[in-house]
Order: C-alpha cells, then structure tokens, then sequence
C-alpha cells in the first residue's frame, strides 16, 4: 500500500460521495433530533409544570407545558425552511 496520497485522489468523486457516509450522517443527525424531543417532551411533562406553571395547578400547568412543547414540535420545520433558505443562499454565494 503506497502512504503517499495524490491530491486528485483524495477529492475524487468517489472517494467524497460515498452512500454510507450520508446514511451515516443522517443517522446521527437522526438520533440526536429524537434524542432531543425525548429529553424535551419529558422535562415538559415532569419539569416544567411544577417549575414555570405552578401557580395554575398540576393539570393546568401540564396542558400549557405540553402546548409549549407542541408549538415548538410545529413550528421548527418552518424554522428549517427559513433558515435553511438562507443557509443555501451562503452556500451558493461561496461557490
């Protein structure tokens, strides 16, 4: 096996576009986006009624602790588009 790299090599197509580098990727990302809501959607249901909504009672403060949680859930695809819209919009300028 030859150490030395050539740099066309390296940035090949090939080597750079690989299909389980992007299932990997999506998997991580994947993982971590529910890992996320898990974590969230527990502390909204044990946490945060009795830390933020307390004077509205238990059951109240769960409904609203849940609604924030659910319009968050809701509005980051919205998020994604906006932001992800000015992201490509760098990315192209860069190119």
């Amino acid at each position: 096996m030859n150490a030395s790299l050539d740099a066309a090599e390296v940035d090949s197509p090939a080597e750079l576009n690989r299909p389980w580098r992007a299932a990997f990727a999506g998997f991580v990302g994947t993982s971590l986006e529910w890992y996320d809501y898990f974590l969230y959607g527990s502390v909204a249901a044990l946490v945060f009624p009795r830390l933020f909504f307390a004077e509205l009672g238990p059951t109240a403060g769960l409904l609203v602790s849940l609604a924030t949680f659910s319009v968050a859930f809701l509005l980051r695809p919205v998020g994604g588009v906006i932001f992800g819209h000015f992201g490509d919009r760098s990315a192209a300028s860069a190119c």
